[in-house]
């Protein structure tokens, strides 16, 4: 059961609204961040537990139904478009369609690659590359990573589409600010 596909999705899904808590987020209590990796392991527990304590729920690392539930409604609250750190949109408008490519050295790589290095923390999985401000083999393939993760077309290359699932998840990861 535990190698399920489906397991495996709402393991992470638990781990994401676990470490929205993590990430210290104003009306969030901070707790160890949990790895997102589909694992539910002893930190994963560790953190459910805490979770229910704070919360007054009966502690007992297991998600029950009134665990799920309390803390799916943080995570929207945490979460809210009113909450998110907004930022502009630094995809390239021209050319029309545009998509990275390999070598490319432009300030719009210099964005996406200190994006992905910001959320980088969130997934265990993300390979390390350089900030070179370049396209190279590293960034794409923590690209790939990210598209797998997202269930994006496994291309490498940042798209319009790849860039919004980015964007979106730099700002679910980034801290807010008042």
């Amino acid at each position: 059961m535990t190698d399920h596909p489906t397991y495996t999705t709402a393991v992470r899904n638990l781990q994401r609204y676990l470490r929205a808590h993590a990430d210290g987020s104003e009306g969030s209590e901070v707790f160890a961040a949990v790895p997102i990796d589909g694992i539910y392991d002893t930190a994963t527990e560790a953190a459910v537990s805490e979770f229910q304590k704070i919360k007054g729920l009966p502690v007992t690392g297991i998600v029950d139904r009134a665990t799920s539930d309390a803390l799916f409604l943080d995570y929207l609250l945490i979460t809210a478009p009113d909450r998110r750190m907004t930022h502009p949109d630094f995809f390239p408008a021209i050319p029309e369609n545009y998509v990275t490519d390999f070598g490319e050295k432009s300030s719009f790589i210099s964005v996406l690659q200190f994006t992905l290095d910001e959320i980088r923390l969130g997934y265990d999985t993300f390979p390390a590359f350089e900030m070179s401000g370049i396209y190279d083999a590293d960034t794409s393939l923590a690209v790939k990573e990210f598209q797998r993760i997202h269930s994006l077309p496994i291309t490498g290359r940042v798209d319009r589409r790849t860039w919004n699932e980015i964007a979106l998840a730099y700002n679910s990861y980034a801290r807010y600010t008042k």
